[in-house]
């Protein structure tokens, strides 16, 4: 499958990478509303790497030059401050979304590629409880879980999982009967007493497609 192929590394950076794999697993789950007619436009709106920063902050990033200071590879830190001030926020994110769905109406698809609900001050407090409201209100269509989203414990990571309105879409394999498969989305269903969660995955040569149920 292509997400898991060699060229994908070549052709992509790692990020725009997990974003085709989103896209392409999303067309998978949704083939028939996407391809409802053979000359509809629509547009594809992405974020990724949010890391739960609801505020606006200045920019800053840190990588391996060392010692740590002011300059790093994206340049001067405080003359960027300077001339930006801060930039970013959710209320930004949310804004700028609804203004391109706006230009087309009924005829978006807006995804996360993930690294979003860890990262900024408030996931020490909440664990990610707030981006996942704040993506529900914004009407985010499909995330793929980044590293980051695997920080939480198991339990609370499927809290997460069900508060969200939006279809989830891992990109985790397994070999399951002598087969490689790729897990493409997860679906839920609450009982009284418990939680069960269907894992379906799709061979990467896309020959079979297996459903399993876990409780």
């Amino acid at each position: 499958m292509f997400c898991s192929s060699y060229w994908a590394k070549i052709f992509f950076s790692p990020q725009r990478a997990r974003f085709a794999c989103v896209f392409l697993l999303f067309l998978l789950t949704h083939a028939p509303k996407v391809f409802a007619s053979a000359t509809e436009q629509i547009r594809i709106i992405t974020t990724n790497d949010l890391h739960s920063y609801l505020k606006p902050i200045y920019y800053r990033y840190l990588d391996d030059i060392k010692p740590w200071g002011k300059v790093s590879r994206e340049g001067d830190y405080v003359n960027k401050a300077k001339i930006e001030g801060k930039i970013g926020g959710m209320a930004h994110v949310a804004s700028m979304i609804k203004k391109l769905k706006a230009e087309k109406p009924g005829k978006n698809l807006v995804f996360d590629a993930g690294d979003t609900w860890h990262g900024g001050g408030i996931t020490f407090f909440d664990k990610g409880v707030a981006m996942v409201k704040i993506m529900n209100a914004i009407g985010y269509d499909a995330m793929v879980p980044g590293n980051w989203e695997f920080f939480y414990k198991n339990d609370h990571f499927l809290d997460l999982i069900d508060r969200r309105t939006f279809r989830l879409l891992p990109t985790i394999s397994q070999t399951k009967n002598g087969k490689n498969q790729r897990l493409i989305s997860i679906s839920s269903a609450k009982s009284e007493t418990k939680s069960c969660y269907s894992w379906l995955y799709l061979s990467l040569d896309s020959s079979n497609i297996s459903n399993y149920w876990g409780c």
